[in-house]
């Protein structure tokens, strides 16, 4: 009796064991399976309701999380579900497992099932390639991403976009694998995603998708791609309007909004924040006339800068003479105060009739350019005439004047090292066009004629990694290289430009509620 006991105890362990192995047939009730060549749904019941439910596929029998690949329902909290597992390959027998997790973490596994694939019948087809442009933690990521309308047999496929040089859109070649090609990766939810971020794609290429495998390289429609220079950074809170004028100081870009009345608001990358410093509406309008800012570059001061309000007054239509209300002010970045600066040192001839002031900074000098006025006087419109700020009598003694140098509005200036550069703009009250571009150099207190600027209106300039560029009025970004005394054009900008904000080593443009960053400069 005690040997049949014995037997009867290890045949009932090893009774238990296999209907271990075999799973919890009573996990899953009414499970169902529909196939295609590519992929296997299973539909079913589970004893308990759970958020997550999964599924474990491979071609190998005993499959386990180890061995096989994981999908999910993760629907929601229910007993049902349906999964789909993916990317499979045609004619195959596959093995399986649902199974869940229960409130003690622990697995409940269904038994094994096995299933096959469809034979692959279809040709491969490709959906529409989706562009993916954008910034994931401040590095410029650059995606193609499609799908498969239909798919034949994935065993052994390759999958990608090949591309080459679309010299001419209209007639370029169509490329092929044998060209320059970028492999792809399938995700489980059937989208194959291709990064080309660290490609050369800034020049226009002509780009399609392929699929290959050992029976067929087949391949989507060519499209013409190139990287886009500007990737969105952030979305600001509300509307608003600009004036022309943004000053970029010691890691932050200061901005004027409004027209007759303004704020001032400061952004910083580091940060990605956007606030507002402090409200200025005060110096923005006399008697219902609008001020604007000017000044696209600051004069730094201890604990901060020095900008310019300008303001139209009066128009003498005999004399055709107009008469501006301009100030200086400075702004304390710590203390958030503005103070307006009295111009001594200024003589009235110039300051009254000017409607733009410049200001820079050479070796902790803080200077400001002032330009002739929009009037009908030629002695009065033209002239650029640089002074030199001291902070601790607060006044302003000449350095140099150019009476050659004509343009005041829409002029291009740029500061680097101990030269600065300005020209093109317009002058008087009829808008004058010129072209004239000159340098001073600080140091040696001389005046260079250079060749022209290639137009005459610049709505930005700026100094980016010691590079001086501007914006065109017709929306072109130039390059005036300062070595060969060259202008080149950089690309067009699709934006409306209502700022530009170089800050370290990021270059900002703003537009409307939003901030773009430069990733090709």
């Amino acid at each position: 009796m005690r040997r049949l006991a014995l037997f009867l105890m290890v045949f009932s362990l090893l009774f238990v064991s296999c209907e271990k192995d075999e799973g919890d047939k009573g996990c899953v009730k009414n499970i169902a399976f529909s196939t295609s060549s590519s992929f296997v749904g299973v539909t079913g019941i589970l004893t308990e309701a759970t958020k997550y439910k999964y599924l474990v596929i491979s071609e190998t029998p005993n499959v386990s999380e180890a061995t096989g690949v994981v999908y999910c329902d993760s629907a929601g909290v229910s007993a049902n579900f349906f999964i789909r597992a993916s990317n499979l390959y045609s004619n195959t027998k596959y093995y399986l497992k649902v199974f869940y997790r229960d409130a003690s973490g622990k697995t409940i596994y269904s038994p094994e099932y096995t299933v096959n694939t469809d034979n692959s019948t279809a040709a491969t087809t490709f959906n529409s390639v989706v562009k993916l442009d954008t910034l994931i933690g401040g590095r410029a990521c650059h995606l193609l991403k499609y799908s498969f309308k239909t798919i034949s047999d994935l065993r052994n496929a390759e999958f990608g976009v090949c591309y080459s040089k679309a010299t001419d859109p209209g007639t370029a070649p169509v490329p092929t694998v044998s060209d320059k090609v970028i492999k792809g990766t399938l995700g489980k939810d059937g989208i194959v995603t291709c990064d080309i971020s660290e490609v050369n794609f800034n020049e226009m290429e002509n780009v399609r998708p392929y699929f290959k495998n050992s029976k067929e390289t087949v391949y989507g429609s060519v499209f013409t791609y190139s990287k886009p220079s500007w990737l969105p950074y952030m979305v600001l809170s509300g509307s608003y309007s600009f004036n022309l004028g943004a000053i970029s100081y010691k890691g932050k870009g200061y901005v004027f909004s409004g027209g007759g009345s303004s704020d001032m608001w400061s952004f910083s990358p580091a940060g990605m924040t956007w606030s507002k410093e402090v409200s200025i509406k005060d110096i923005f309008s006399i008697d219902g006339n609008p001020y604007e800012i000017f000044t696209i570059k600051a004069a730094p001061i201890s604990n901060g800068f020095l900008f310019f309000s300008n303001g139209l007054l009066t128009v003498n239509r005999t004399d055709y003479v107009a008469v501006y209300s301009n100030c200086i002010y400075s702004y304390n970045t710590t203390s958030k105060a503005y103070t307006q600066i009295l111009p001594n040192g200024l003589p009235d001839v110039v300051f009254k009739y000017s409607k733009r002031c410049d200001g820079f900074g050479i070796n902790g000098q803080p200077y400001v350019a002032i330009y002739g006025g929009s009037v009908s006087n030629e002695e009065l419109s033209r002239g650029t005439y640089i002074y030199a700020y001291d902070e601790v009598s607060r006044t302003f003694k000449e350095v140099t004047a150019n009476s050659e140098r004509t343009g005041v509005k829409d002029a291009a200036f740029f500061a680097v090292g101990n030269m600065v550069f300005m020209g093109a703009g317009s002058y008087s009250v009829f808008e004058t066009l010129t072209t004239d571009f000159w340098s001073y150099n600080v140091s040696t207190k001389v005046w260079t004629r250079l060749k022209d600027a290639p137009i005459s209106k610049f709505v930005k300039s700026f100094v980016y990694k010691n590079r001086c560029f501007a914006i065109g009025s017709d929306n072109n970004l130039y390059e005036y290289g300062v070595g060969n005394d060259s202008w080149t054009i950089v690309e067009k900008i699709p934006y409306t430009i209502d700022a530009v904000m170089p800050i370290d080593d990021g270059l900002y443009l703003l537009n409307g509620n939003r901030i773009l960053k430069n990733v090709s400069l």
